[in-house]
């Protein structure tokens, strides 16, 4: 049981209070405004845009948080704090090293912070945070069931179009002309002007929303509206910095794909906290390339439940029969401690693994499934996700034996 006695970065009061007492001054100036017509109460809308500022703030990034010595231990129940649940495992959604250094200032204040650990749940908030070496980070969401080998971690990345000042502007240009040209058709068609500027803030704030970086122990995915880009670890060769907000991430046929982790910016305003993010991910990527290397293959079990030379039809009827109870020359040694262990591999081809799951099935109890839905909780690549879910759960086999059939085409790694 992990019990050290650390720093815990509680979120800051004021901030939280701050925040609390400007919304509430914003409401009721919304209400004046539009129940009385005071013209003063427009400025309630700032004020209630300060206000959940200033919530985000202290409990989505830990700004000004205070430092507290504790008495951390892990329970079945969570993580305390000198014996006060801080973080419930109910509630836990993923976990994060953040490597830090040197002093961060925030306008007059300054504060230095060290490498911590990040516990965060739904929509990404952080639940707890705790000040500590990697390795000590590394341990507690080991305990907690959140590292790489357990769980997928989710950060928030660039978009897409606005990942350099390049992009940005040629993306910029083109949606002032395009709205331009619609709001001149709609202007000659209905009789009306009022378009143009209600599109061209959508089409700017679709531009500007982030992507979603999510890495599994199998590779690293990139989502941008229906954009998928699935980065195997199997075709990785190495990880390294690329300025202050880019990941290299080298594949083995000598391709570089550059991951940005932050929109382009100008000048230095946030660069402390933008490289800091940057760190977050790469540290995730490279304990999830590492834990990938450290698992075996399950070479000889891969390579009799993989599909191989056969058609798709042929090698799903062989996965049924099995399930079943049949065997041949293929799979007649294959016994379930070695489904699991090509389960569990993450170097195995996506197509093996679901095999495994879906012949598993003839036997799975409670447990199983629940071992089943931590490989899936690990797993980044969103079809062998899908497959690994529905054999976890009761589902009707047919289901699982789509997915499983959608992963008889190899998937192809997308570069830019």
């Amino acid at each position: 049981m992990f019990d050290k006695q650390l720093n815990v970065l509680e979120p800051s009061r004021g901030l939280r209070i701050g925040g609390a007492f400007l919304a509430a001054l914003g409401v009721l100036g919304l209400v004046a405004w539009l129940g009385f017509h005071a013209d003063a109460g427009m400025f309630g809308l700032h004020l209630l845009f300060f206000g959940v500022l200033a919530q985000i703030a202290s409990r989505w990034g830990s700004s000004r948080a205070r430092r507290r010595e504790r008495r951390i231990t892990v329970t079945p129940e969570g993580l305390l704090a000198d014996g006060r649940l801080i973080v419930a495992r109910s509630d836990l959604r993923g976990g994060y090293i953040q490597p830090r250094s040197g002093a961060h200032r925030w306008g007059m204040f300054q504060q230095t912070l060290f490498s911590s650990v990040r516990f965060v749940g739904r929509l990404g908030m952080i639940l707890g945070e705790i000040e500590c070496p990697p390795e000590d980070g590394e341990a507690l969401m080991r305990e907690l069931g959140v590292d790489a080998t357990r769980r997928r971690a989710e950060f928030r990345g660039s978009s897409l179009v606005y990942r350099t000042q390049g992009g940005a502007i040629a993306a910029s240009i083109a949606a002032m002309v395009v709205i331009g040209g619609l709001a001149a058709f709609l202007r000659r068609i209905l009789g009306v002007d009022a378009f143009g500027f209600p599109f061209l803030f959508v089409m700017f704030a679709a531009f500007m929303m982030p992507s979603r970086i999510a890495i599994g122990i199998d590779g690293v995915l990139v989502r941008w509206f229906l954009v998928r880009r699935f980065y195997p670890f199997s075709k990785v060769r190495g990880l390294r910095r690329n300025g202050d907000r880019a990941i290299t991430i080298e594949l083995e046929d000598g391709e570089a794909v550059q991951l940005y982790t932050s929109m382009a910016r100008n000048g230095q305003l946030g660069a402390s906290t933008i490289a800091e993010h940057r760190e977050a991910v790469l540290a995730r990527m490279e304990s999830a390339l590492r834990a990938h290397r450290s698992l075996g293959d399950a070479s000889h079990v891969a390579e009799a439940l993989a599909r191989g030379e056969r058609s798709g039809g042929d090698w799903l009827a062989d996965l049924v029969k099995l399930r079943a109870g049949g065997t041949d020359y293929r799979t007649a040694a294959l016994r379930d401690e070695d489904l699991w262990t090509l389960l569990e591999s993450p170097s195995a081809t996506e197509d093996a693994r679901a095999a495994a799951a879906l012949v598993l099935r003839r036997s799975l109890d409670d447990e199983g499934r629940a071992r089943i839905r931590v490989a899936a909780e690990a797993t980044a690549s969103p079809r062998l996700r899908v497959a690994l879910d529905r054999a976890a759960d009761a589902a009707e086999d047919a289901a699982v034996e789509q997915a499983v059939a959608e992963l008889a085409t190899p998937q192809r790694v997308r570069r830019r």
